[in-house]
């Protein structure tokens, strides 16, 4: 089929089935242009020669004259499309059946596709690139195949070595968080990660979860450390897993909530060291805490205060000065009952912590 096939078909039956009228309607216009008592054609010459004649009398005959012998000119070729025409006619049943078989094929076609006759030359174009599709699929599958295996070949090959990296790092970090941990009065502490395999499909963070866990107290197994590890020690776990990777910390800004919780003195004083260690090479670190130890290794100091009234609660946050920061010091030292002692020791634990080098990172 191709567009403009139905019309055509339908225009070239339509002349066969009514070949005989056709002639018939030839053989009478061509009998009265030049066969009849008079002919047309022979009138219309004699027309024009009568006021060709008469142009010499008359000039203004002339356009008329012209006129009428372009009249005969367009009979005289009007007679011979007819004669071709007439001789172009004839019965035909065998062309009129093929004809008839095809229009019923293309209407057929347009009532089983529900579309129109001049859209199937573009639907059977679109099936056949489908078909071409389909004869190509077991090609494009092996090819699929081979670039599908290629690819896993190289994923695990990329994941082996995730892995072996992994798992030497895992023993180096391990390692230096619990000699940090010793710091922050956690050396029974032991820590582990655990590379847990995982089947399935690659996944983009390789074969396997990577869990840290821990064991805080002499005899206990190993667990996920957020199933074991207790606020404060959650906050000192990573206190010293901040430290250790300090220098590939991206994060520039970081919040401990009370990382010394249970302890004091000595220990405390370890924390704000550590907290002095992390806070290095332009960092910012914010650190709530109660302890005068930690405290005092901040680079600037700020006391949170609650207000309550009938009406609602504020919460007012004070930068202290110098001098307010040992008052401070000194309240968090011996309480409401400031005594000079305590500003002499809050005014030690600021001379300690600006001397004190900080502690290589482990």
């Amino acid at each position: 089929a191709y567009v403009g096939e139905l019309a055509e078909l339908r225009s070239q039956h339509t002349r066969l089935a009514h070949a005989a009228r056709l002639q018939q309607a030839a053989r009478t216009a061509l009998d009265l242009l030049i066969e009849a008592t008079p002919a047309a054609v022979d009138l219309v010459s004699r027309a024009a020669s009568e006021l060709e004649r008469a142009v010499d009398h008359d000039p203004a005959l002339n356009l008329m004259a012209t006129a009428v012998r372009s009249i005969q000119y367009d009979l005289d070729a009007a007679i011979e499309t007819l004669r071709h025409y007439q001789g172009s006619l004839a019965a035909d049943p065998e062309h009129l059946a093929l004809l008839d078989e095809r229009l019923n094929l293309l209407r057929d076609l347009s009532r089983k596709h529900r579309c129109e006759a001049d859209q199937l030359p573009e639907l059977l174009a679109t099936w056949r690139a489908e078909l071409e599709t389909i004869d190509q699929a077991e090609g494009i599958e092996n090819s699929l195949s081979q670039e599908l295996a290629r690819l896993l070949r190289a994923y695990r090959e990329k994941a082996a070595e995730l892995t072996r990296q992994r798992q030497q790092t895992a023993t180096r970090l391990t390692r230096a968080l619990e000699e940090q941990l010793k710091d922050l009065q956690m050396a029974k502490t032991r820590m582990a990660i655990s590379l847990r395999p995982v089947a399935g499909d690659p996944r983009a963070t390789g074969d396997e979860e990577v869990a840290f866990e821990v064991s805080a107290n002499v005899g206990e197994p190993l667990k996920p450390l957020q199933q074991v590890a207790s606020g404060g020690e959650l906050s000192r776990i990573m206190l010293a897993l901040k430290t250790v990777l300090a220098d590939a910390v991206t994060i520039q800004t970081l919040v401990f909530d009370e990382v010394d919780v249970g302890v004091g003195g000595r220990v405390a004083s370890r924390i704000g060291g550590k907290l002095a260690e992390v806070a290095g090479s332009g960092r910012q670190l914010l650190a709530i805490t109660h302890l005068p130890q930690v405290a005092a290794w901040g680079d600037n100091h700020l006391r949170v205060e609650k207000i309550a009234n009938a009406e609602r609660t504020r919460v007012m946050i004070h930068p202290l000065s110098a001098a307010d920061r040992v008052e401070e010091l000194a309240r968090m030292l011996a309480g409401d009952a400031i005594t000079p002692s305590a500003r002499h020791n809050a005014q030690e634990l600021l001379a300690a912590a600006r001397q004190r080098p900080v502690r290589e990172i482990v």
